[in-house]
């Protein structure tokens, strides 16, 4: 199979008009040859549970594609399930693994929205595991929660969504197996940049998505340990073998070539995207300019950078980046804010690294974001000042 690492990289990472792309938190470009498996599997239109010649290729593609995709993460084909989503199969692996009844759920306080919601929709009991202010899970009283009766599932998940920090995920694992209670870890973030190995991480559940790992949209993988029964919660037709909708063979094949091609690769980018990520931290650490890094300086994927911007209007600071050639994601300020991790009336922004991601693309954002902060902290002190005198006039 073709390496991805003679794969053709911009300058930037991977805009036409030449902007920086700092959004792979969100989402990451498709590799070439991803693109090109799903463009493929399109000519298998077939419904693979069909009868007849063209259902049975597409069935073949699909067990040719979940093989491809449970090789890739350490798995047996048997133990992965295909989603639509990352969201949709954290949604399966809470919703659709938990019998009825009550009891607990553990998660942490940084869990993404879609674990939240889904343990929340669950009918048991949620109880929040804290992390400190790089976003650790506080292991200790892990320990002390799941070992409580009643606990059924725990879940934590490996990269934080906002920080990039990175869980103790093999050890939570073992200290919830030993407690006799079954462990997810949401890993969606995970292939951006460093390796998945299902199996050697020793979870009982974990889900991957498509679009976060150089695949298209709208595919999503659940592994689910052998002996771990996964209800769909989605009821379709009733006749034998129609219970499950038709999963997008597509989108599939094209996540299972990128989990494979980028194999050969993530040792080698997650050592160039460490330096890289690190010069960021080390450069937006500027209290001057009203910049604060976030998340763990060790423990951390090397693919997000976390950066609190206080004084400045959120809108404003997002267009104005856009305008200078930054295309930033966000984290969740009201999450890290309740964590005790962000200030009140700060702006996290998550600059997400990939692979197309360059030094000159670094090189941007060091130019510009100081300088716009310090700008827009100036307009808004500036505007505020005649309003303190007037309050003080009155008083």
């Amino acid at each position: 199979m073709d390496s991805v690492a003679d794969e053709s990289r911009s300058t930037t990472a991977g805009t036409d008009d030449g902007a920086s792309y700092l959004d792979g938190a969100g989402s990451t470009p498709v590799l070439p040859h991803a693109a090109d498996a799903t463009a493929r599997a399109l000519t298998e239109f077939g419904d693979p549970r069909g009868p007849h010649r063209v259902a049975r290729r597409a069935a073949a593609l699909l067990e040719r594609t979940l093989t491809a995709a449970a090789a890739a993460i350490g798995a047996d084909q048997d133990e992965v399930h295909a989603a639509p989503s990352g969201s949709h199969a954290n949604a399966l692996a809470l919703l659709g693994t938990m019998p009825p009844g009550a009891g607990r759920i553990l998660v942490t306080a940084l869990e993404h929205a879609s674990v939240a919601e889904a343990a929340a929709a669950s009918g048991l009991q949620v109880v929040e595991v804290p992390c400190d202010r790089d976003g650790r899970i506080d292991v200790d009283r892990f320990a002390s929660e799941v070992a409580l009766p009643r606990t059924l599932l725990a879940s934590v998940h490996h990269v934080s969504p906002d920080l990039g920090t990175m869980q103790p995920v093999a050890e939570c694992a073992r200290i919830a197996r030993e407690a006799g209670v079954r462990f997810h870890t949401d890993a969606c973030q995970t292939p951006v940049s460093l390796p998945v190995d299902a199996s050697a991480m020793g979870v009982d559940l974990l889900t991957l998505s498509s679009h976060k790992a150089y695949g298209p949209a709208g595919a999503g993988l659940l592994f689910a340990r052998r002996g771990v029964r996964v209800d769909p919660f989605l009821r379709g037709e009733v006749r034998p073998g129609r219970a499950q909708p038709v999963p997008g063979v597509a989108a599939l094949a094209g996540m299972a070539e990128a989990l494979t091609l980028m194999q050969g690769e993530v040792a080698d980018l997650a050592a160039r995207l460490w330096e890289l990520s690190g010069r960021l931290r080390t450069a937006l650490d500027d209290a001057d300019a009203g910049l604060r890094v976030l998340g763990h300086p060790t423990h951390r994927a090397p693919h997000i950078v976390a950066v609190a911007v206080s004084g400045v209007d959120r809108e404003t600071l997002l267009m104005t980046l856009e305008d200078r050639g930054v295309l930033s994601g966000e984290s969740r300020s009201d999450v890290l804010v309740r964590a005790g991790i962000a200030r009140a009336g700060e702006i996290v922004l998550r600059l997400g690294l990939t692979r197309n991601s360059t030094g000159d693309d670094v090189d941007r954002v060091l130019d510009v974001l100081p300088d716009i902060s310090r700008r827009l902290r100036g307009i808004a002190r500036r505007s505020e000042a005649p309003a303190a005198q007037e309050d003080a006039a009155r008083r």
